[in-house]
């Protein structure tokens, strides 16, 4: 008897220990499911395009089968290749409701955040579903609203609907993707997405409405800058007045390229009107009466004069009152202006810097010294001056450009299109 219930009791005893290993490997493999995973924000929820460029579905929390997953991935790149509209399916656990205050919320900054769709067309869908809110989302770029219409998407999801209530997620999911490629194959859709074409958005006209304004309070704005630089003072040379009035047409070409429509043809004009400047007579200081411009004789200018007409800092002309004689010599900016400075000695605009020699070389520790010499054209004045060259500076160059991160790059991905959405489509709880 004793020997029968010592052998229960060894038998008993090696059950329960199978039984405590068997309950810990249990344990062990469900407490990575048992774990609550951090709620996703935009940046970073998996971009399914880090698997390559033939990936669409995001499903990180096993919401649908990975079958599922697989027939999406196939069936979203036979739709992009037959209409080149590029969809992505996000499928989650749940949001951080703390950053979004709705799903669409979530799934509209995610779709501009991946850049869904082409660049230039902004033909891209994403489908989202948030589990824990009951929340399923279609958010439409904005170049293919005009056949995703919001109502279309709301009647593509009110179809749906029971599937995703009685929590069958793949056959919902599944369900919203066949509507919407049977939308976009149709005959005309699909035409229209492969041409390229789409019925003219609002926004753009209004764009270009305000485009247009602005570059016609510029051709306003340079009209009147224009007019007094090509008029230039009184007595002014045409040389001078088309010096000052050079910056407003290199601004005037440069806008062009922005605004070509209002600004071409007042450039060509302002062009036309530099070439064929008119010089201002100054009038008379004693009768105020317009003065005529008379040959100005060599004779007529002093010796600095002459070297600064020489060297070309200066231009003289010389004017004369028709009406009452008084003459009056008046002086303009030559064209080699900006390369004299005045002679502190004899006040002629002819002094220059005619040589420089380095004393010592500048290095990463050092300050160097250079001499540079100016002379006087007019009167031979001749000064040096001492220059402090200053140290060398490490180019810092190489340290930024260093490879920050880009989503639109993987090494071993794809990326998608660069597109956009202003908003269309719609949302369901169920």
């Amino acid at each position: 008897m004793c020997k029968k219930s010592s052998n229960f009791a060894a038998q008993n005893e090696h059950t329960m220990k199978k039984l405590t290993r068997f309950i810990a490997l249990l344990a062990f493999i469900a407490l990575p499911f048992a774990v609550q995973a951090e709620p996703y924000t935009v940046e970073n929820l998996p971009s399914p395009k880090v698997y390559g460029q033939d990936f669409y579905v995001s499903n990180p929390d096993t919401v649908i089968y990975l079958i599922t997953d697989t027939f999406l991935n196939h069936r979203l790149k036979e739709l992009q290749q037959n209409t080149d509209v590029e969809m992505a399916v996000v499928v989650i656990d749940e949001y951080d409701e703390n950053l979004y205050a709705t799903g669409r919320d979530f799934a509209l900054k995610l779709f501009n955040y991946w850049g869904i769709g082409d660049k230039d067309k902004n033909t891209g869908l994403l489908l989202f579903l948030a589990r824990r809110t009951r929340e399923v989302e279609i958010i439409t770029g904005s170049g293919i609203e005009g056949i995703m219409t919001d109502a279309a998407c709301g009647e593509i999801l009110d179809d749906a609907i029971l599937y995703l209530k009685n929590d069958e997620f793949d056959s919902g999911i599944i369900k919203i993707v066949h509507s919407i490629d049977t939308k976009l194959m149709e005959p005309d859709n699909r035409m229209e997405l492969l041409s390229g074409k789409r019925p003219a958005d609002p926004e753009e006209a209004e764009a270009l409405g305000s485009y247009l304004i602005i570059g016609f309070l510029l051709m306003i704005i340079f009209a009147l800058l224009g007019y007094k630089k090509l008029n230039g003072k009184p007595g002014q040379s045409k040389k001078e007045i088309q010096a000052q009035s050079k910056d407003t047409q290199t601004c005037l070409g440069c806008l062009m390229f922005i605004f070509p429509i209002p600004l071409v043809f007042f450039y060509l004009y302002y062009r036309y009107a530099r070439k064929h400047v008119e010089i201002v007579p100054p009038n008379c200081n004693i009768c105020g009466h317009a003065m005529d411009q008379v040959e100005l004789d060599d004779g007529q200018l002093t010796k600095n004069q002459l070297v600064e007409k020489g060297i070309g800092s200066y231009e003289f002309s010389l004017w004369k009152c028709p009406n009452c004689g008084e003459s009056e010599l008046i002086k303009n900016e030559g064209n080699k202006y900006k390369e004299y400075d005045v002679c502190p000695k004899c006040n002629a605009r002819a002094y220059k810097n005619i040589g420089r020699v380095v004393l010592e070389s500048a290095t990463y520790r050092n300050s160097g010294k250079r001499l540079d010499t100016y002379c006087c054209q007019a009167c031979g004045n001749q000064i040096q001056k001492t220059v402090i060259l200053p140290r060398k500076e490490y180019s810092s160059s190489s340290s930024s450009s260093g490879g920050g991160y880009s989503r639109s790059s993987s090494s071993s991905g794809g990326s998608w299109g660069g597109g956009h959405s202003s908003g269309g489509g719609a949302g369901r709880r169920f």
